[in-house]
């Protein structure tokens, strides 16, 4: 009898231990407190069971597991009933993960487990089920309804007060901006900063000089296109970030470029490790202050008409501190630049080796601006470049894993999930359903149904998130992009050169080595 009743606390009896049995299905008995062989070796069966030490003694970590596991058996008792009474009905089992796979090649993976699985399965990830869903509907759902799913960071274990690291992009975020801000905090910082993402038109001859400073230098022969574009994306946030006159960030470019290099490399091996260090820390450390100095230049220099539009302008205004200036742009830079010109430079390997579209191109171009005028002017006709901007952004979707997590229990696809449960879209997937994408893999930019500014039900397009916690720059930068395609085809033509396949094996399509393309000046 001391087995039992000697280990029980004060609040639990010798019955309560039996009942907690008999509702697990261990005990047969009756619940009257007395303590015989029977009651004594279901608690060794229970103990076995669970991996304990079956010696009969109800102490305290064999009570502490009766208590949850009778409490996990009631939450799924509870879920069941949640189920019936909506209709809905339970997950499929989860599938073992393959992490040499989903380490090397996950927006493949990822596919590949759809077209087996279906729209909806659950994929073990670091020992938790996250569900993974491409439905038009079930991808509309968890991007859109704000009540049932919020943004969740799955790296936060390997991440710092200072760093979080980040699976959708090369380099590591610094905390305490907008970026993983949540909340109000989060809303009024969108709300002060709309002026700048909604306001491309300010902003157009910025962008255009900005863009044609690095291509008039840019030499006949093989260049690294993705380098290229990166350097240009740079540039033209930096309009974004000061107005037009950004002749004071050339001294800082650089530190942006050798910190991209090192984390390109830093996570350039399969299965690395993901925890930020103190070189990781470094690194972004440079790119702070070298945002802390451009912030002084531009309270010195002379500003631009669309300087008081400008990020830094109205933060400034706003009285926020130089320090989440600073570290807003660092995020800026590092979001904002590697996945446009990641998609940019993939597109121009794409028209490398598809001349029949970037023929189409140069002959808009031509025809709308000639080879000396200026695409900002003529956006609006340059109807062929924006297609090519949009499908290229269905193909080449740049930072491919979005996650939310259930913040209550709800419906997603006719499966019941529970709060708490991380629902995974991979656009990757998405945008190679076959099942809404007729030859999803050939570049067609006379498809329809790629328009990132709104999530429809029966065909999700999510180049740049959506939702609420969508990117809130997706204007500014499909506007970017449209400038510098227009302006790469109007200067040159574009052949293949020799490439090295070799990603960076996060949820990028960011190749280590590089995009080497030839380059050709048409005048």
């Amino acid at each position: 009898m001391n087995r039992i009743t000697n280990h029980i606390s004060p609040s639990d009896t010798a019955a309560d231990v039996q009942e907690m049995l008999s509702k697990l299905e261990y005990y047969n008995g009756k619940v009257d407190g007395f303590v015989g062989p029977r009651t004594e070796a279901a608690v060794k069966a229970f103990q076995y069971t669970q991996g304990l030490t079956a010696d009969g003694w109800a102490g305290p970590r064999t009570l502490t597991t009766l208590q949850e596991v009778l409490q996990a058996k009631n939450m799924s008792n509870s879920q069941d009933d949640d189920m019936q009474a909506a209709g809905t009905v339970a997950l499929p089992p989860a599938l073992p993960e393959d992490s040499v796979a989903y380490n090397t090649d996950v927006h493949r993976y990822l596919r590949k487990l759809h077209d087996q699985a279906g729209d909806t399965f659950v994929l073990t990830r670091d020992g938790q089920p996250v569900v993974f869903v491409r439905s038009p509907q079930a991808v509309r759902q968890v991007l859109m309804d704000e009540d049932n799913f919020g943004k969740t960071w799955d790296s936060a274990k390997v991440s710092n007060s200072n760093a979080d690291y980040v699976m959708n992009l090369v380099q590591p975020m610094v905390t305490n901006t907008i970026f993983n801000m949540h909340g109000e905090a989060n809303a009024l910082r969108r709300k002060l900063l709309r002026p700048t993402f909604l306001g491309i038109d300010a902003f157009i001859n910025g962008f255009s000089a900005a863009t044609e400073h690095v291509l008039s230098q840019l030499p006949n022969g093989v260049v690294d296109i993705q380098d290229t574009m990166h350097t240009v994306l740079r540039r033209n946030l930096c309009v974004a970030f000061f107005g037009e006159n950004i002749s004071f960030v050339d001294k800082q470019m650089h530190h942006f470029h050798t910190t991209m290099e090192y984390f390109v490399q830093r996570y350039a091996q399969p299965c690395h490790s993901q925890d930020v260090t103190q070189l990781d820390e470094k690194h972004l450390e440079n790119i702070v202050q070298a945002s802390l100095d451009m912030i002084n230049a531009f309270r010195a220099a002379p500003r631009g008409a669309a300087a008081e539009r400008s990020i830094v302008g109205l933060m400034l205004e706003k009285g926020l501190s130089d320090d989440e200036i600073a570290g807003t742009m660092v995020n800026v830079m590092i979001a904002a630049g590697e996945a446009p010109a990641g998609a940019l430079a993939l597109i121009l390997q794409e028209l490398c080796h598809n001349k029949p579209a970037q023929e189409q191109l140069f002959e808009e171009v031509n025809r709308v601006i000639g080879q000396e005028g200026e695409p900002m002017h003529h956006m609006q006709e340059l109807s062929y470049v924006e297609r090519c901007v949009r499908e290229g952004l269905r193909i080449f979707a740049p930072a491919t894993l979005v996650q939310r997590a259930a913040l209550q229990d709800t419906e997603l696809d006719g499966y019941f999930i529970p709060k708490g449960q991380v629902i995974g879209v991979c656009v990757h997937a998405v945008h190679m359903d076959p099942k809404v994408w007729e030859e999803p893999e050939c570049f067609n930019p006379y498809r329809e149904g790629n328009k990132y500014e709104v999530i429809k039900g029966d065909r999700a397009f999510v180049a740049f998130s959506g939702g609420p916690r969508g990117c809130p720059g997706k204007h500014l930068a499909v506007g970017i992009m449209r400038v510098v395609l227009a302006k790469m085809v109007q200067q040159f033509k574009i052949d293949p050169a020799p490439v090295v396949n070799k990603v960076v094996p996060k949820f990028v399509e960011w190749k280590v080595e590089g995009i080497p393309v030839t380059l050709t000046r048409r005048r």
